[in-house]
């Protein structure tokens, strides 16, 4: 009989071999999950069990699908060169994405000046000008 994985062991597993997929410290996801070093840490060590939000969070750093975080794999391979790289390059973008959004949304959000001016009317022809003035010299 095949001896059964709690959620718990293979989410820890799991994390452990998407971080070190995208070439990640504990304190790196950790600044990127918004949490705390040691909660990754107790996490990947088996200690601690990961909340839901936090596995939302998770789920939404690395693009994966609850089924890749959450089921046991039969074997994990050592990512290929080409993987690798990818990886690097999905992180290096995510992270320009999110300062991206973080410089606009600031920008953003600073009070706007707001410019009041007159309209601008269209001005008269000479010809319409130089009649109006006669008409205003005959009264």
């Amino acid at each position: 009989m095949r001896e059964e994985k709690s959620l718990d062991i293979i989410i820890s597993e799991n994390l452990q071999f998407y971080r070190n997929q995208a070439h990640l410290t504990q304190a790196e996801l950790a600044e990127k999950l918004n949490i705390s070093i040691s909660h990754i840490a107790n996490i990947e060590r088996k200690e601690s069990s990961a909340s839901l939000a936090l596995i939302k969070k998770i789920l939404d750093f690395f693009q994966i699908t609850p089924n890749d975080l959450m089921l046991a794999k039969a074997k994990i391979e050592n990512p290929s060169k080409d993987q690798q790289i990818k990886a690097i390059i999905s992180e290096k973008l995510d992270g320009l994405k999110v300062d991206l959004y973080s410089e606009l949304h600031n920008h953003l959000s600073e009070e706007s000046t707001v410019i009041y001016s007159t309209p601008i009317r269209p001005r008269q022809k000479k010809q319409s000008i130089a009649s109006s003035k006669k008409i205003n010299k005959s009264y």
